[in-house]
């Protein structure tokens, strides 16, 4: 994504999944991107900025920000984005190897060695 608050507001919205409102959201990130000293960096803006980018996400059909319903300025993630992160690979069914046949080892034997 090319915008640059992307990240942040996936990480914000992952770790509330019922959803938040646009100036929670805000607030979070200005307060990840303020330091000790003031660096110019503006509340107004960051909302601004925000708020249209996840009503102009949350009109694609296929994105991973949607509106929550009766809620008016309430986003969420969508249950996709976490059915797409909810993979076990420890398990050990993704580590078991079909044993190799005769033929297949005939096969091995006429690959080239790449550290000769």
């Amino acid at each position: 994504m090319s915008f640059i608050y992307h990240k942040d507001i996936v990480e914000i919205l992952t770790n509330r999944p019922e959803g938040l409102r646009v100036s929670a959201i805000a607030v979070h990130i200005y307060n990840r991107q303020r330091g000790l000293f003031d660096d110019g960096c503006k509340y107004d803006k960051i909302y601004a900025a925000v708020k249209q980018y996840l009503w102009t996400q949350s009109q694609k059909p296929h994105s991973i920000i949607k509106a929550v319903k009766d809620k008016r300025g309430y986003y969420t993630i969508s249950n996709s984005y976490f059915l797409q992160h909810s993979f076990d690979f420890d398990k050990s069914e993704y580590l078991v190897s079909e044993p190799m046949d005769n033929d297949m080892k005939k096969d091995k034997t006429n690959q080239l060695n790449l550290f000769d």
